[in-house]
């Protein structure tokens, strides 16, 4: 049985509305999204939502008020073999949705596709053709690419959903796919619906005007300004103040290496000497025994430089002096950069929960591998950053 799952739980802060709802055509972005699915390659679609649920199933049921139908004539209720989940927890992040959905997968399931909201223009033909090689050439792990770039959906064997399950939500797919190097393999396709790229209100009028040739009249849409947004914020930052980001780097192959107090103790070192070597203050941390969760902000340049040391050169280095070569860490790692309507508190009281959610301690006072750090440094604290305080 071949299953999609469909993430579509997301509040879409960039956009400024929901993205599932917005028209794209006769239809909206996210009917877009599951129409690519209506095939007989597909056996059954769940729809993970979260934000404005209710919602996006009466638009998903056909009965959606008038003025999220743009104006079209009344759709025909969705097929019985379209299923919606509600993630709870979606604020804590997309992982989160990618588990509610093969939470709910059948018994009987052993291709899953991953597919995202905001992929309006992904062609039914290729999901097919995903499916058709996938199944030919009995792939473990399928990824869909163009102009080297990889996309979705993501197809993958049942096999690897309990692994998923059991990941840290806190992690994405991406860890789980550097776990399998050896397991991908890449389709070249001629379709740029795999690329997920929509993000703000530039991206939806340019998306719109490619596709159907004009952008629909709908409220404000005509007065909406892309907020500032970089493409990579590791080496510089345009909001006010410093740029706080909440950091997860996983060991390769989740080996269980670093929960002891050999490791906990190289990592203290180089965090506590982090803004006058590289730039970075370090705050709270969290090391799980195959991850270690950080909260660290940008201030000024360190002793002798002109600029503090990019994000990626600052995780490079902290690689290197924890494991002394006798952790093999993943080349990637996941990076999130803390808006200024999200509390870095609110962030920190989360993740510090983790090894009681993993069952690794009563209570997250009794894991002793996780704390805060005050850096003996010369360096200024940045600017309306958080300077860490005594544990």
């Amino acid at each position: 049985m071949n299953v999609a799952v469909i993430l579509a739980a997301g509040e879409s802060r960039r956009m400024g509305e929901p993205k599932q709802l917005l028209p794209f055509g006769d239809k909206t972005m996210l009917e877009c999204v599951v129409d690519a699915f209506d095939s007989p390659k597909v056996d059954q679609t769940i729809v993970v939502l979260g934000h404005k649920a209710d919602e996006i199933v009466e638009m998903l049921k056909g009965e959606a008020p008038a003025e999220l139908r743009s104006g079209t004539a009344r759709r025909e209720a969705r097929p019985p073999r379209l299923q919606v989940v509600k993630n709870a927890n979606w604020r804590a992040g997309m992982f989160t949705s990618v588990q509610a959905g093969l939470r709910a997968l059948p018994k009987t399931a052993k291709l899953v596709l991953v597919a995202l909201c905001d992929q309006p223009k992904l062609k039914r033909a290729t999901v097919e053709r995903l499916v058709e090689t996938f199944e030919r050439e009995k792939r473990s792990i399928l990824v869909p690419s163009i102009h080297g770039r990889q996309g979705h959906p993501l197809l993958f064997s049942s096999r690897y959903v309990k692994e998923i399950l059991g990941m840290d939500e806190m992690l994405t797919l991406k860890h789980f796919l550097a776990n399998h190097p050896d397991d991908i393999a890449r389709l070249v396709v001629d379709d740029d619906g795999v690329l997920v790229d929509i993000d703000d209100p530039a991206d939806y009028r340019k998306a719109v005007r490619d596709v159907v040739g004009r952008v629909p009249p709908r409220g404000d849409w005509a007065r909406l300004k892309p907020p500032r947004r970089l493409r990579r914020l590791d080496s510089i930052w345009a909001g006010d103040g410093s740029p706080c980001f909440f950091l997860t780097i996983c060991v390769q192959g989740r080996a269980q290496v670093l929960a002891n107090e050999k490791v906990h103790v190289r990592l203290r070192e180089f965090l506590q000497t982090s803004p006058s070597r590289y730039g970075w203050w370090p705050g709270r941390y969290v090391m799980m025994p195959d991850h270690v969760h950080l909260l660290v902000t940008q201030g000024e340049a360190p002793r002798g430089g002109t600029r503090p040391t990019t994000l990626g050169d600052w995780v490079k280095a902290l690689k290197v002096v924890v494991s002394r070569r006798e952790i093999k860490w993943q080349k990637s790692f996941f990076d999130h950069l803390l808006r200024s309507d999200e509390s870095a508190a609110e962030k920190w009281e989360y993740i510090r929960q983790n090894p009681v959610r993993a069952g690794l301690a009563a209570s997250a006072d009794e894991w002793p591998y996780a704390g805060e750090i005050i850096c003996e440094s010369e360096t200024e604290a940045p600017r309306e950053g958080t300077r860490p305080t005594t544990e």
